[in-house]
């Protein structure tokens, strides 16, 4: 027997108002049943059901269903892939590389493979500038900082991270840091 995706509850609000509550995925809708003891009048009512609509607030807009979110650390980074079909279920491709250079070869070719060309990354120290360097050349890097993909509190984990980061990019929700193009960038 499959269950219902709507349920519907009738709730008595003291002697005078009867409602029912019908919630679905997306809206919840109160009905008010009957209104017919209110101020003493008949059990006419003085006015039709009354109908109130509360939605929910829609989804967040998807603005890339394929990206990539990299938690980098010195010697390692995690990448989480986040692929979002269009009925909005995200199915995550998760990896750990090195961050030496043949390592960052194979998150480029691994990125490649799913066709993930959207990434965003912490910026951790200067451990990113590897990082940024190799994947550039075939991929749009934001680069954030810290503060605003710190994940909220909680059994914190680098796979863990790198998905969080990876979610709040799909929903454009992380703000990019200016890098300067390669040739105003100086070398030490």
């Amino acid at each position: 027997m499959s269950r219902s995706a709507t349920t519907s509850n009738n709730y008595r609000c003291g002697s005078s108002y009867q409602a029912q509550l019908t919630v679905t995925k997306s809206t919840s809708t109160y009905t008010w049943i009957s209104d017919s003891f209110v101020k003493g009048k008949n059990s006419q009512g003085i006015g039709a059901s009354l109908l109130l609509r509360k939605e929910f607030p829609p989804l967040l807009k998807i603005v890339y269903p394929n990206c990539c979110g990299i938690d980098v650390h010195k010697t390692f980074v995690i990448a989480v892939i986040a692929i979002t079909n269009n009925q909005g279920i995200t199915e995550y491709h998760r990896k750990r590389f090195s961050t030496f250079t043949n390592g960052l070869i194979q998150l480029r070719g691994w990125l490649e493979y799913y066709s993930c060309f959207d990434v965003c990354m912490e910026a951790t120290g200067k451990y990113w500038i590897p990082v940024f360097n190799i994947l550039e050349e075939q991929t749009t890097v934001c680069l954030a900082h810290p503060k605003y993909v710190k994940a909220i509190r909680g059994k914190k984990t680098d796979k863990k991270d790198a998905q969080w980061i990876a979610d709040l990019f799909k929903h454009d929700l992380v703000a990019s840091s200016f890098i300067p193009p390669a040739q105003n960038q100086t070398t030490p």
